[in-house]
């Protein structure tokens, strides 16, 4: 007799959302909310058939399994994504964290968008302690990107069915507002600042390696796999295979004169590798290095905020649409899809080189010729 009470109420829950059907059910406190995979033209007899279905097959999975914790996201994004970046999936961890610490370790599907509100003005509330004992509250920036974190999670949560679809609490999240932003790019000055400090902390290798960044436009987990076969010192120009590209396509990178000079040095040096330090590697270097920066006084001029490893990619960018390069170049020098059928098939890219070097030639000298000017005084 319970039994059949209970596949009565399951089937008076079934509801249609969109093109599919679900089941919301109250049960022993337990809100339950699930996907029963049947479209809209299967009709709702056949959607309380499946539920009734799913009940007597696995009551347990309908009841007691719809609905993990939150403590469970963290393993079963990690498990989605294994190959993700370290310091990503510790971001995952830390906002996870954040939410348990706010709400308790309540089941997945009651997140609502009220507990969203509710956790962005916590969050607004909190503070992070320097290492000078200092304590100020988190920003702006890390507040989005900690939202942004979650709702990366819920969306696999829904792919997961721990939720219906288009029910993720995190989407069309209020963003906080940032009073000052972050600078986009560097100038010389900041530049030469930041190498200088590199040299005293890591030695002048890895300064070398930050002249290949600034002057390619490359991302740093391009040049982690960059092997010394693909650079052809005869043209001067480096091959980067379409396996190991973001676009899948071949990528062709002039080397002007200082970033030659940059690699052959390296090279002297007997490294495996232009850069022999894996993505994440290379991100912590920065990270101490930004440190150092801050403690020393060194910070970009006008806004005196610490510059990302990332800024580096973005001065090459913003230098090359200053200098008037077309944007079909630019996108194809640092591996971003060209918009127009006219740069996808129809534009001869190494015709073009010589005015892509000519450019990165220009950066070379804008960031580098008080360097020259320094070492022709002594």
């Amino acid at each position: 007799m319970k039994d059949y009470i209970l596949e009565e109420k399951i089937r008076k829950a079934v509801y249609l959302r969109g093109n599919t059907y679900y089941i919301r059910i109250q049960v022993d406190h337990k809100r339950i909310n699930h996907s029963l995979n049947v479209p809209k033209r299967a009709g709702r007899a056949a959607a309380e058939q499946s539920a009734i279905d799913l009940y007597r097959s696995s009551p347990v999975k309908l009841l007691n399994g719809a609905s993990p914790k939150l403590s469970a996201l963290y393993d079963m994004y990690r498990q989605a994504f294994p190959d993700r970046n370290r310091d990503y999936l510790l971001d995952v961890k830390r906002s996870i964290d954040y939410l348990i610490e706010e709400f308790g370790d309540m089941p997945v599907a009651d997140i609502t968008t009220s507990h969203v509100t509710r956790f962005r003005a916590a969050l607004l509330k909190r503070t992070r302690t320097l290492h000078t004992g200092a304590k100020l509250p988190i920003s702006g920036h890390r507040i989005n990107g900690i939202m942004r974190v979650l709702r990366a999670v819920f969306h696999q949560a829904e792919r997961e069915q721990i939720i219906p679809k288009h029910s993720n609490p995190f989407d069309d999240f209020p963003k906080t507002k940032v009073m000052k932003k972050m600078p986009r790019s560097f100038g010389p000055k900041d530049f030469a600042a930041y190498r200088q400090k590199a040299v005293e902390i890591f030695g002048e290798d890895y300064a070398l390696m930050l002249d290949l960044y600034l002057l390619s436009g490359m991302r740093d987990e391009e040049w982690t796999k960059v092997k010394w076969e693909w650079v052809n010192w005869e043209k001067e120009i480096l091959i980067l295979p379409p396996e190991f590209t973001k676009t899948g396509w071949e990528r062709v990178i002039p080397l002007v004169s200082k970033a030659a000079e940059a690699l052959k040095a390296l090279k002297r040096r007997g490294f495996e590798s232009p850069v022999p330090f894996s993505s994440s590697e290379v991100s912590h270097r920065w990270r101490k290095l930004r440190n150092g920066c801050t403690r020393g006084g060194v910070k970009h001029e006008g806004t005196g905020i610490p510059g990302k490893f990332h800024n580096l990619r973005k001065t090459v960018i913003t230098r090359l649409k200053i200098f008037g390069l077309h944007p079909d170049f630019i996108d194809i020098l640092v591996g971003h899809v060209p918009n127009g059928t006219s740069a996808t098939h129809y534009t001869d890219y190494e015709a073009a080189l010589p005015v892509v070097r000519t450019a990165l030639e220009k950066l070379s000298t804008e960031f580098f010729s008080s360097e020259k000017d320094t070492d022709e005084a002594h």
